[in-house]
């Protein structure tokens, strides 16, 4: 049910499916290592808007608790939009046109990386792992409102995700 109100989004094309999936049977997309560190990070979801979501993380692995506090369904998608889309897409305006436009996003932004997936009802909480890489981060939610999808009603965002200087 959840795809198909999500059939007009991009996360569908992106391998939206399959990281569902996988997140469902209590699965990592990616291989984990045992010495990884995963930063927490929570997200509100509240009034068709997201709280506690900062305008810049440092790349890496991320432990999100997503937790809902509407009386709607909500869920959080987060892709990086690549080298093309990062230095286009600036605005959630042109965002919202580039979701509502139905194009292949790999045409439309070689090099996009989907980066975690979220989901919760009405006062239900969600945790996963998202994998942020370098560069503009787009987040989003998909569910339809009487037609219209979230991010047309406010939801939808960028993180900038700078990348973290190894030691020698």
């Amino acid at each position: 049910m959840m795809l198909q109100r999500l059939g007009r989004s991009w996360t569908v094309r992106l391998g939206f499916s399959a990281a569902v999936v996988v997140s469902a049977l209590g699965m990592s997309a990616l291989p984990s290592s045992a010495h990884t560190v995963k930063r927490p990070l929570a997200v509100v979801a509240k009034n068709f808007r997201f709280l506690g979501v900062p305008r810049s993380l440092p790349a890496g692995q991320y432990d999100v608790r997503f937790l809902n506090i509407s009386p709607d369904e909500h869920e959080l998608v987060a892709f990086n939009l690549g080298p093309v889309c990062s230095r286009t897409i600036t605005t959630a305006a042109q965002a919202r046109a580039l979701l509502d436009s139905g194009q292949d996003p790999d045409v439309v932004c070689p090099g996009n990386n989907f980066e975690g997936y979220a989901s919760a009802g009405p006062g239900g909480t969600d945790r996963e792992d998202f994998t942020l890489s370098p560069g503009r981060t787009l987040y989003f939610c998909g569910v339809p409102e009487n037609g219209v999808p979230h991010f047309d009603l406010g939801m939808i965002g960028f993180i900038n995700v700078f990348a973290v200087p190894t030691g020698r």
